[in-house]
């Protein structure tokens, strides 16, 4: 809204400490190493404080005043703050007055300055400077910056904050106000019309349906306190924000509902209403409310004429708003959420950075949006010769002639990372922080891949056994020999263990590897059905052997994600229905999509059965 009378407060950014800061990081402006670039919203014209800060060692020792550098501020690509540190003068005193030094070089970190209202694109970056990659420079520079104690090295920037708005001249012309303010009235007698066309323009939006006279009303009573507010001077605005407020807060915007028809009785299947569809259509596709045209065919009762919710489906798919699928469905079905939180061991895998950590997901990320994007075979996700890399991830995957921090398309030569189960991201989440599990990425391979469920472990299963000193260095499938030999772990083992050692060619952080231990790698296994496997390569092999399987994997992932529960038996004659008709369009994506929305389970509903009347059968 824009409201004038809102308090400063501060947003801080925090910069990961394993970031390595010595390298151009994607987004950032040309020219520059390290430092952070964000989405920030600046709710009014005013002045606004940024302010960076600079790693401490656990010393107190600001680390990067060596050589001299300088910090770069820019909002919207504009420069808005230069600052020099680092040199002979600050690292003189940097031993001698550690936290005085630092304060001192904290303080030309921070700028004061007018930014117009709306959301900007902010960064704060090193200037690249040829004197600071000097040979001459006695450290060594490949090194991550992230280390705890060395006071030289590369500077890093910690935490980045924003502070405002401070000294307001006015709410600005942002893309929320102009989605809120559809008119604006002339004079004191064309108020209460215009609140009227705003109010029922973003109630119908917040609750996804007609608006009714009665829900106008009351909404308008709040319109009508906030307006005359303050001895009848609240203002204009004012009352729209009031009003705005108890939009938000009402029940019908908070909780997605679907109602039952009248006298429905408890257990009875009846189709949803067009507007219902509507925000599922939208919730499944974009993780958002329907827009305005989505609406508008909902209300005419058009949305479920097929052809026309096919035309829907398929704008909705090359709209930008789809991204949620690639963040939100792929980020639950492959588990990617759980990149962010992979930390290896920084002993044994010392090259590890947030740098690759990124890089890892971003190529599944763009991978499976270049699927969805294109209309690929699904197949594809398990097949497909090509992926995107940038040069640091290029460098872990050892595949040369890429060069930069942005990604882009690469043919893949290597059979062994092709689609999905070559990519770092699936193997880094599966492993443990100093180790492989091939445990872990069996039952992943069992859930995400082949539909099978796993069961749980059963209680005070004994972990691997340490090794003793002096012992001779065991390979993984030495140790997992070992625990099978317990009776207890060796049904449920024989089953996932197959799979996961077909990938064990790749370490923990998804490296391609051929020792273990110091002793050749053994990726042979036999599969449940019989089918001998050797590496991943066999492994993919198998699953195309039964394309089907994979298939009604991943048909049955977008249907769960689609409706927002599990699955039981009485859907699957609906994920084969899917399957089945996807295969006359090739199993293209898209194809999966539209039968998921034109299937039963996604059109219809099942009226709850009572929790007395489900008491009594029980």
């Amino acid at each position: 809204m824009g409201d004038t009378n809102v308090h400063a407060g501060t947003t801080t950014y925090r910069i990961r400490q394993d970031l390595s800061q010595n390298q151009h990081i994607e987004g950032l402006p040309l020219g520059t190493t390290g430092g952070i670039l964000v989405r920030h919203n600046f709710p009014l014209d005013a002045e606004y404080i940024f302010q960076a800060k600079l790693y401490r060692t656990n010393l107190n020792i600001m680390r990067g005043l060596e050589f001299p550098s300088q910090v770069e501020f820019t909002v919207n690509g504009q420069r808005i703050h230069v600052a020099n540190l680092g040199g002979t003068e600050d690292l003189a005193s940097l031993f001698e007055k550690p936290t005085e030094t630092g304060d001192a070089v904290d303080a030309r970190l921070r700028v004061r300055v007018k930014v117009k209202a709306g959301p900007s694109d902010v960064t704060a970056a090193f200037l690249e400077d040829p004197k600071v990659v000097s040979p001459d420079r006695l450290q060594p520079f490949e090194r991550s910056s992230a280390d705890n104690f060395d006071w030289s090295g590369w500077p890093h920037m910690q935490t980045f904050s924003i502070t405002g708005p401070l000294n307001p001249t006015g709410p600005g012309d942002t893309p929320s106000r102009r989605k809120i303010f559809v008119c604006r009235p002339k004079d004191a007698a064309a108020e209460t019309a215009c609140a009227r066309e705003i109010l029922s323009s973003l109630a119908r939006r917040a609750y996804r349906q007609s608006v009714s006279e009665a829900d106008l009303q009351r909404v308008l009573g709040f319109y009508e306190s906030g307006r005359y507010a303050n001895h009848g001077d609240g203002g204009f605005d004012a009352g729209i924000e009031l009003a705005l407020r108890r939009i938000l807060a009402s029940p019908k915007f908070v909780f997605r509902t679907e109602i039952d028809p009248p006298n429905a009785a408890p257990g009875s299947v009846h189709p949803i209403s067009d507007l219902e569809l509507a925000s599922r259509l939208a919730f499944f596709l974009w993780s958002s409310i329907p827009d305005d045209e989505l609406l508008r065919l909902a209300g005419q009762g058009k949305l479920k004429n097929p052809a026309v919710l096919d035309a829907q489906v398929r704008r909705m798919l090359a709209d930008p708003k789809s991204q949620a699928l690639v963040t939100n469905f792929a980020g639950q079905w492959l588990q990617l959420r759980n990149v962010r939180n992979v930390l290896p061991n920084s002993d044994e895998f010392p090259d590890f950075d947030d740098n690759l950590r990124r890089a890892l997901l971003r190529e599944t990320e763009l991978f499976f949006s270049s699927i969805l994007r294109e209309d690929h075979d699904a197949l594809d996700l398990i097949t497909a010769d090509y992926t995107f890399l940038n040069e640091r991830l290029a460098r872990h995957y050892g595949i040369a002639g890429i060069y930069g921090s942005q990604f882009r398309r690469v043919h893949i030569e290597d059979d062994a990372r092709r689609g999905l189960l070559g990519q770092g991201s699936i193997l880094a989440v599966t492993s443990h922080a100093e180790r492989t599990s091939p445990v872990v990425r069996g039952k992943w391979i069992m859930e995400n891949i082949l539909g099978l469920a796993v069961a749980p472990p059963p209680p005070n299963v004994p972990p691997l056994p340490d090794a003793k000193p002096g012992d001779k260095p065991r390979t993984m499938r030495e140790q997992m020999e070992q625990h099978r030999a317990n009776p207890v772990c060796a049904s449920c083992h024989k089953a996932m263990d197959p799979l996961g050692f077909a990938l064990e060619n790749f370490d923990a952080v998804g490296a391609w590897r051929a020792q273990d231990a110091g002793a050749p790698i053994d990726a042979s296994g036999v599969l449940a059905d019989g089918t001998t496997v050797d590496g991943v390569v066999g492994l993919r092999q198998a699953i195309l052997n039964r394309p089907e399987v994979f298939l009604g994997t991943v048909t049955e992932k977008l249907l769960t994600y689609a409706l927002g529960r599990g699955l039981d038996y009485r859907d699957m004659p609906a994920v084969r229905r899917i399957v089945s008709t996807a295969g006359r369009d090739n199993y293209r994506f898209s194809a999966l999509i539209l039968g998921v929305v034109h299937s039963t389970p996604f059109q219809m509903r099942t009226t709850p059965v009572k929790a007395l009347e489900t008491a009594e059968k029980r």
